[in-house]
């Protein structure tokens, strides 16, 4: 079953990442505010995700959990939610690149991505909580 999610979140992903980067778009032009705004919070967020990913890949998530506490998981499920618009953010409102910017590239790139954030949220929960709750933090 979540090989299923998996599969269907590349399609899923692209289609609103596509809708997302042209109403950013659209706002950004129209309000001149959002662009500082948003490039710092997705700059921060990205920056964060990163350095989650890279200690789930170094130490595994039971060390993160054990070191961070009970607020890892919260902070991870936050940064699963923000992860790809914050990547479509950073693509869509730099104006170094033109093909970056593109809509299709934003929205292929996020998917891409998207599908990578959910795989590592598969894993993060899994090694948590268990495939059927029987996980070291289970309740």
């Amino acid at each position: 079953m979540e090989l299923f999610a998996i599969v269907l979140s590349f399609p899923f992903l692209f289609v609103v990442t596509s809708i997302y980067s042209y109403v950013l778009k659209r706002a950004a032009s129209r309000w001149s505010w959002i662009y500082p705004l948003f490039w710092r919070a997705s700059a921060s967020v990205l920056g964060l995700f990163v350095l989650e990913f890279i200690g789930v890949m170094a130490v595994g998530p039971l060390e993160l959990r054990k070191s961070i506490g009970a607020t890892f998981y919260p902070i991870h499920l936050v940064l699963f939610l923000l992860a790809v618009p914050a990547l479509a953010n950073i693509m869509r409102l730099q104006k170094k690149s033109r093909i970056f910017s593109f809509w299709v590239v934003t929205a292929l790139l996020c998917a891409i991505f998207g599908v990578c954030v959910v795989v590592l949220q598969y894993h993060v929960s899994e090694t948590l909580y268990g495939i059927e709750g029987e996980g070291p933090y289970s309740y």
